[in-house]
């Protein structure tokens, strides 16, 4: 029987309305979805420079703060500032001046640096932990001066030295014993080992990508590393402030965010500005907009090729409906079983269709593969015959699936542990879900089971558990204590290594509850109250300079005192303290 829909598309009239509509349609689409796309690749990348941008400002400020803490503790450890003094009383005690220099050299080996020498007063070389220097350069002298006169530690900055004909950054810190200054601790860092690389790295593949490091100098801005796109820039390469369509003239003004503009080759470019905390150096993380918008007119010439080809196919069919308007409703369902086999067959996760009564009718390609079965040999077979599934634990059969859900009469998915067991007896764990088939009376006719092969699931949770094991294990076995804890002081901490409880000489388990922590580290009533009300302050203070403590005496009775040393550094995006304790009790006694 012909249905009025189809006597409405036997009319030219119509089928050339309809066209026009569906025309106009796939116009409109193709035009939203080019905008909505435009905007949020833009969106995208710049989430992406911003997040990168952090990262690195992030890298860039911790760097910071471990260079200030190495120079800090070796300025004003006891035991070092008695040996240079001792030695600077007696310039022929050759035992003073090698321990000395073996102090140097082993904190400059430790921590990467380029060198760590001593200047006098004066700022003349005393002595060096690589004897690579016969004198100091006017720069780095001056530089000295400078950092005694200011009677604290102070940052060289980046800077050309001609005498080494490279550039150096150096961190200065006077020495005192009994209040004066005696000597001068520099400690001199090579860029190009890790400063230089961070700054080129990016997180992924890209053509155009950059980070730059700036500062103002003058009326103009230096770059302070090598460019990706032109040559020996490091501390060379300027350009005026006067350029304010340049990102880097915005950053060193002052702006913080997204800017769009040219680079230093002139090229169009979407940028993130940002400053480095503490110091006078601006980052610069950009991208070309070329590349940026490459993949928008690729997604524009796919969507022009796909509303194309739409187009022929909504005229060819239109055309091949009038045509064939006499067509049989025999031809429709027959039509309708084969879009319904191909899609079972495109689809990538095993699939099974069974009657009302357990009988196999379908299978996808999937499905042959995972059950050893072809689909002319399996239709028609009980599903418990094809279909055999097993406990993993206790290798009990399983129910018939589509009986279970005849009898609920509603759709589920099977618990974990299953094993699929093949034609040929191969297992293969697999997860499962299960849905009823229903006609236009919303009668059960059948079921449709739809299954996954979680072998590489299963291999990958195994060596993630393995990994964690491994990184345990080298934490447990740091020669310094460390721990995780909240900053809710009623949690109980979420990690702690041997060597924390060790240090502090006391149970893990007593030690893992934060509100008798400090009756469990410190036996002594008063010293107990003064600790805890600074440690408290300097935690609840936010600033990670105060949340190190050092010769923390550990008294317990009868045993001898313990001194340790404990640093802590915040991380509050996940509301968590991670500490580290070193046992400095040979350094005390």
């Amino acid at each position: 029987m012909i249905t009025s829909s189809e006597r409405i598309l036997s009319k030219k009239s119509s089928i050339l309305i309809l066209s026009s509509v569906l025309i106009l349609i796939i116009i409109l689409l193709a035009y939203l979805y080019y905008t909505i796309s435009s905007e949020d690749i833009k969106h995208e990348k710049q989430n992406d420079l911003e997040a990168i941008s952090k990262l690195k400002i992030g890298q860039f400020t911790q760097w910071h703060f471990e260079r200030t803490g190495d120079v800090k503790i070796m300025s004003t450890s006891p035991v070092f500032v008695n040996m240079v003094a001792a030695w600077l009383n007696n310039r022929n005690d050759d035992k003073s001046l090698k321990n000395i220099i073996e102090q140097l050299e082993i904190t400059r080996k430790n921590y990467e640096y380029e060198n760590i020498f001593l200047a006098s007063t004066n700022a003349e070389l005393l002595c060096a932990a690589i004897d690579n220097l016969e004198k100091l350069d006017p720069i780095t002298k001056g530089k000295i001066l400078e950092a005694q006169e200011k009677n604290n530690l102070t940052y060289s900055d980046f800077y050309y030295c001609p005498t080494h004909n490279k550039i150096h950054y150096d961190i200065l810190a006077p020495i005192y014993n009994k209040g004066l200054i005696i000597a001068n601790l520099v400690f001199r860092v090579d860029p190009s080992v890790y400063l230089y690389p961070l700054i080129k790295t990016w997180p992924y593949s890209s053509k155009s990508a950059e980070s730059i490091l700036i500062r103002k100098d003058g009326d103009s801005v230096l770059f302070l590393n090598e460019l990706r796109h032109q040559k020996n820039t490091a501390l060379k390469f300027r350009l005026p402030l006067s350029r304010k369509d340049l990102p880097a003239v915005q950053a060193a003004s002052g702006r913080i965010g997204i800017f769009e503009g040219v680079d230093y080759r002139g090229v169009e470019v979407l940028a993130y500005l940002n400053s480095v905390p503490g110091t006078n150096w601006f980052v610069v993380v950009k991208m070309d907009r070329s590349e940026i918008y490459a993949e928008l007119n690729f997604r524009q010439s796919i969507i022009a090729l796909i509303a194309g080809l739409l187009l022929i196919l909504i005229l060819i069919g239109l055309i091949s409906i009038y045509y064939q308007r006499q067509n049989t409703v025999f031809k429709k369902l027959w039509e309708e079983q084969e879009k319904f086999r191909t899609t079972l067959y495109s689809i990538g996760d095993a699939v099974i269709v069974t009657d009302i009564n357990s009988k196999v009718k379908h299978l996808n390609l999937t499905a042959e593969r995972l059950t050893g079965w072809k689909e002319k040999d399996a239709i028609n077979k009980p599903l418990e015959d094809v279909f055999k599934i097993i406990n993993e634990e206790n290798r009990v059969g399983i129910q018939d699936p589509v009986q279970r859900i005849l009898s609920h009469g509603s759709d589920f998915e099977l618990a974990d542990q299953i094993l699929l067991v093949s034609k040929n007896g191969t297992e293969t764990p697999i997860s499962e879900s299960v849905a009823t088939i229903r006609n236009e009376k919303n009668e059960i006719d059948g079921a449709v089971i739809v299954f996954q092969d979680q072998s590489k699931i299963r291999e990958t949770q195994k060596i993630i558990q393995k990994n964690e094991i491994i990184v345990r294990s080298i934490l447990d076995n740091l020669p310094v204590g460390i721990s995780v804890n909240s900053t809710d002081s009623t949690k109980p901490f979420k990690y702690m290594n041997n060597n924390y409880s060790k240090f502090f000489d006391a149970p893990a388990e007593a030690l893992r509850d934060q509100s008798k922590i400090w009756d469990t580290v410190f036996e002594d009533e008063a010293l107990r109250q003064i600790m805890k009300r600074k440690m408290i302050a300097d935690v609840e203070s936010g600033d990670p300079n105060r949340m190190h403590w050092e010769d923390i005496p550990i008294t317990k009775s009868g045993k001898e005192i313990r001194f340790v040393s404990v640093k802590s550094i915040p991380i509050p995006e996940n509301n968590l303290i991670l500490s580290t304790v070193m046992d400095v009790t040979d350094r005390k006694l």
